[in-house]
């Protein structure tokens, strides 16, 4: 299984709005081929900084969703509406 932590800072005052974009389209990332959870968390002091935490069976899995999202223009037009390029880094667990 791999852990993915995407970041992300909204343009200024946009973070609620993309929060509220993500409660939509989020479903079909829930139910997308290798999808294990999804959380989405907003900074405390700053609504525009969020992190979305995702599972997935692999790394290529999410590479996959990605793709699609891509396809679907779905993802351009969340980049837009942030200052810069999301980070993205992933994990996988260990048997410590």
């Amino acid at each position: 299984m791999t852990t993915v932590f995407l970041e992300f800072k909204a343009k200024p005052g946009l973070g609620n709005g993309l929060v509220e974009k993500l409660k939509e389209i989020l479903p079909d990332t829930r139910s997308y081929d290798g999808n294990q959870s999804v959380d989405v968390y907003q900074q405390a002091d700053d609504p525009d900084t969020c992190i979305i935490h995702s599972q997935w069976d692999s790394q290529g899995h999410w590479e996959k969703y990605m793709a699609w999202r891509e396809e679907t223009g779905v993802l351009s037009a969340f980049v837009e509406a942030l200052e810069g390029p999301p980070s993205h880094r992933f994990f996988n667990k260990t048997d410590a």
